[in-house]
């Protein structure tokens, strides 16, 4: 999912304006260069466009060339790699392929006019093909589920790697309001780490059988942890992580709102906000767990 914020155009629009600026300077640079050193006005016009010129005004003619040269590759190439940039992240190829011409035309005998009109053409590639995109808009308050890509935890990711990309959707499925999404996305992600949890346990659950047979093995599992005034503080220790997890594990069960983990037929943003937060906090739970 490409993720952009509104900045960025404005950006773009930004390094366009300041390169059409920098080639409007350029053009009045040019211009009084050749009034300076005495050209007639026509003899001055037909230069800047690239018109053939004789005499006197050939000298001047090859002058500018080397001075638009200079002032192109000095000048614009931090524009264009900044609008190049830009264009990359809204993948504009079209655009940056027209920013490749105007750097091949910066090394080659080019006219202040020839440039205008490849910066004119550039402004036309980056409107048309941005008018051809939907972009969606995020309310603040949730585009940290949108850029964060790894919404549990880094220790979370690693211990159910294949269930990475669902960490990741189900947080952009909430920030662009797709809750029903998220919840399936959820879903996935419980049924490994109930099944982690089951394991380690040295049970067995089906993730697919109701809230209740999920639970039934796992808290008969715990129950048979050493808990008494006999254990040992190591097994005290255990029994409470372990009865913790099966705390937040019933916590997601309460917000799931059905008596199987599986979605009901819709959920609403804060339903979903809430499975996604016991979600999370289940899964960290997991991490806390003494290996067996």
């Amino acid at each position: 999912m490409l993720t952009l914020n509104a900045h960025l155009f404005l950006d773009l629009m930004d390094a366009l304006s300041a390169l059409e600026r920098t080639t409007a300077e350029m053009h009045k640079r040019l211009a009084d260069m050749l009034v300076e050193n005495g050209v007639e006005q026509t003899a001055a016009q037909n230069i800047l466009m690239g018109w053939p010129v004789e005499g006197e005004a050939v000298q001047y003619q090859t002058m500018m060339r080397d001075a638009l040269k200079g002032f192109s590759l000095e000048e614009w190439e931090p524009i264009l790699g900044d609008l190049e940039r830009q264009c990359a992240l809204l993948q504009l190829k079209f655009s940056i392929s027209q920013i490749n011409r105007i750097r091949t035309m910066a090394g080659m005998e080019s006219t202040s006019a020839g440039f205008a009109v490849a910066f004119g053409e550039l402004r036309r590639r980056i409107m048309e093909e941005i008018k051809d995109r939907v972009f969606v808009s995020v309310a603040p308050e949730t585009q940290k589920y949108i850029a964060d890509k790894n919404p549990f935890g880094d220790e979370v990711r690693d211990r159910f790697l294949d269930r990475s990309e669902d960490m990741e959707a189900c947080g952009e499925c909430l920030g662009v309001g797709l809750p029903t999404a998220c919840v399936f996305h959820l879903m996935r992600i419980m049924e490994a780490a109930v099944c982690d949890l089951a394991s380690r346990l040295k049970t067995t659950v089906n993730p697919k059988d109701t809230w209740g047979l999920i639970l039934q093995p796992i808290d008969a599992a715990i129950d048979a942890l050493p808990h008494g005034k006999n254990a040992s503080n190591k097994e005290l220790a255990k029994h409470e992580a372990f009865s913790e997890a099966a705390a937040y594990l019933r916590h997601v069960k309460n917000a799931w709102r059905n008596n199987v983990m599986h979605p009901k037929r819709t959920y609403t943003t804060q339903e979903a906000q809430d499975i996604f937060d016991g979600t999370k906090t289940f899964l960290q739970s997991l991490i806390k767990l003494p290996r067996r």
